[in-house]
């Protein structure tokens, strides 16, 4: 009664959790493998089967789904073929009972740091037991397990920890350590009843409870399959408005808008914030006025937590790096900007440190400093909200905005 009550209170701590991490995953399913070894053995009830035993190690694998309700809690229906069994040595005659097993196991498992690229998570799983072969036997003579000496099915449960490693967005690989505890007797319905045949023994009859426990470890690789993006009914929005008029006025410019004072075909550009560095140079080149626009960069990755970029980070550099080489006249600001992970203090230094390192690495490819400037922001500028993962990803961004064009 005991492992029932301590199941229900996990699984309620599991949800309670999963409610307050983010609903807007990115992934909603799973699928892949899952492979392992268990060194096995029995519990028994009473002290008649105080038997001098030793764990028997199997193997065990098979195919796994896994379903995303939030980024920390998900569920992983896997099916498995598992062999477990034991070895009892009594009165000089060594018995071995070695059973062969499909089991469905559905782990519930809750993930402790979902942003990191190494996961801790620990999980509880119930498991339907069915068996279906293996022996029991000594020597040369042997049963068939499944019909002598062991119930056909049978209950278990398996509680673990493991550690997840994030390969890519979407597959990671993850090593677990568990205890697999069985709650149903495995003594077979003929050995209750009294009428068992096994080995050289007729209707035999047997009293107590044999339950399995096995150390189990496992690995298991996964594929996550993005879900289906809903369609918003949002109204579409020009990303540039040109104005023609044959007098001359003055636009009073918005938010990152650009003031131009225009004549005849003077064209002004409105209410948009990011460009592309393509967009930026097509309008160099029709006269436009690009002071105070910014290109964002959301694919600026750092080394986890430091200001060091990643070699894929400087080769998307390359295309801002030539755009400066091309366009002398220009200089840019580099503005730093993190998520709300972390306190205020350390996301002001870590965005200027990684607003620094952009810096640096420009320098470093020939642009002249007196062309840069940068500057942090850490927290207080985010662009989406801060509740969800990708949200949080966005905010993470580099923008180098134009302060100059003559």
């Amino acid at each position: 009664m005991k492992i029932y009550i301590f199941i229900i209170i996990l699984l309620s701590t599991f949800v309670v959790n999963a409610q307050k991490s983010n609903q807007d995953i990115k992934n909603k399913i799973g699928i892949g493998g899952i492979a392992g070894i268990n060194f096995s053995k029995f519990s028994y009830s009473s002290d008649n089967y105080n038997y001098d035993n030793s764990t028997f190690l199997n193997s065990q694998f098979g195919l796994a789904t896994e379903f995303y309700f939030s980024e920390k809690l998900s569920i992983r229906p896997s099916l498995l073929y598992a062999g477990r069994g034991m070895l009892i040595k009594q009165d000089e005659v060594n018995y071995m009972l070695s059973s062969k097993n499909i089991d469905w196991s559905v782990p519930v498992i809750y993930t402790f740091a979902p942003d990191n690229t190494v996961n801790p998570y620990i999980y509880i799983a119930p498991m339907l037991e069915t068996t279906f072969g293996g022996k029991l036997g000594y020597g040369n003579v042997s049963t068939e397990l499944s019909k002598a000496n062991h119930s056909s099915t049978g209950l278990s449960l398996t509680p673990a920890m493991g550690l997840k490693f994030n390969l890519s967005e979407k597959t990671y690989l993850s090593f677990e350590a568990g205890y697999h505890i069985g709650l149903s007797n495995t003594f077979s319905k003929d050995e209750l009843a009294g009428s068992a045949d096994a080995l050289n023994v007729s209707n035999y009859s047997i009293e107590g409870k044999r339950k399995n426990r096995a150390l189990v470890f496992m690995a298991s690789f996964i594929i996550k399959i993005n879900k289906k993006d809903k369609k918003e009914n949002k109204p579409v929005e020009e990303d540039v408005v040109i104005k023609e008029d044959k007098q001359i006025k003055k636009v009073v410019p918005e938010k990152d808008t650009v003031e131009v004072v225009a004549d005849t075909t003077a064209k002004v550009v409105e209410n948009k914030v990011d460009y592309t560095v393509k967009e930026i140079e097509k309008d160099i080149k029709e006269g436009i006025d690009v002071t105070n626009r910014k290109i964002t960069f959301n694919n600026i990755e750092f080394e986890l937590n430091k200001t060091k970029l990643t070699q894929n980070s400087k080769n998307y550099l390359n295309e801002i790096i030539e755009f400066l080489k091309n366009n002398k006249k220009i200089k840019t600001q580099i503005n730093g900007h993190t998520d709300n992970t972390g306190t205020n203090e350390v996301n002001m230094k870590l965005s200027i440190g990684r607003a620094k390192s952009v810096y640096d690495y420009l320098i470093s490819t020939g642009i002249e400093k007196s062309r840069l400037s940068y500057k942090g922001y850490g927290d207080t500028l985010p662009i989406e909200t801060n509740d969800t993962k990708t949200g949080r990803a966005k905010n993470r961004r580099v923008e180098f905005k134009i302060i100059s064009n003559k």
